[in-house]
């Protein structure tokens, strides 16, 4: 499967462009963010723990949280638009070993674990879309939650 996904990836990158539903990002403070399929994202130019990025999204807009990811052309889109990557996204098991949960409460219907991930290796509990794998891949893997890394704000563009 995974192998298919990568094969996929230069048809994905191209449907990027027939976007989706319209709507607008937010404005205050003048960050940049970007819109895709309804919703719009921002990448945190600073690195901090995801204990202290989680709120964070929060107090950037008032309904952002770190991002859920629900498709791989979602994903693609973030890989594309964000080249930044080794970001942290919303996804973890802090509160239950294994049982992996989206910080905005967004059922879990799509994971893109890289291979043998996640392993909880130290007992690692948050997801990062991490930069090491070349070629980027935008795979995901756990990490320990105390890391510092950049990170990914996602909120409901408005109609």
């Amino acid at each position: 499967m995974q192998a298919f996904g990568l094969m996929l990836a230069p048809v994905l990158i191209c449907l990027l462009s027939l976007g989706g539903a319209e709507g607008s990002c937010p404005t205050e403070l003048g960050l940049d963010w970007k819109e895709n399929d309804g919703f719009c994202y921002w990448y945190s130019p600073f690195k901090t723990s995801w204990t202290q990025a989680s709120p964070a999204c929060g107090v950037i807009h008032p309904n952002a949280s770190l991002a859920s990811v629900h498709n791989l052309l979602e994903n693609a889109w973030i890989m594309e638009t964000f080249q930044q990557m080794d970001m942290w996204l919303g996804l973890n098991d802090v509160a239950e070993e294994g049982q992996f949960v989206w910080t905005d409460g967004s059922p879990v219907d799509f994971t893109y674990w890289a291979a043998e991930q996640p392993d909880n290796y130290h007992d690692q509990d948050c997801a990062h879309m991490p930069d090491e794998v070349e070629p980027a891949t935008g795979q995901w893997d756990d990490e320990l939650c105390s890391e510092e890394r950049n990170f990914l704000c996602k909120v409901a563009a408005t109609p």
